[in-house]
């Protein structure tokens, strides 16, 4: 499984749902942040959790304190995000 290229798709998804039509391809410095609303991001992180569980067989939760944080969010740059996925898969 390609995270990089699900997560892309997804964000993708996601930003069409919304309406958001500025956002293309996002780039490992894109700030998913400046583009979605927290109810936009919270389907960014369903739709990923959903990808995850048909690609790798198994449930991995992504939320926690940092999701939303302003300052410290994997959402600020899509690279944080595609590394932040990749190690929660990892741990199972």
């Amino acid at each position: 499984m390609n995270i990089e290229q699900t997560l892309a798709d997804v964000v993708q998804r996601v930003a069409k749902d919304a309406g958001v039509d500025n956002l293309g391809a996002p780039q490992a410095d894109t700030n998913l942040m400046d583009y979605f609303d927290s109810l936009a991001l919270l389907n960014v992180v369903m739709a990923t959790e959903t990808e995850l569980e048909i690609g790798l067989g198994r449930y991995v939760m992504l939320a926690d304190e940092t999701l939303m944080d302003a300052a410290r969010s994997p959402f600020l740059r899509f690279g944080t995000w595609c590394r932040y996925v990749a190690d929660a898969a990892a741990r199972g």
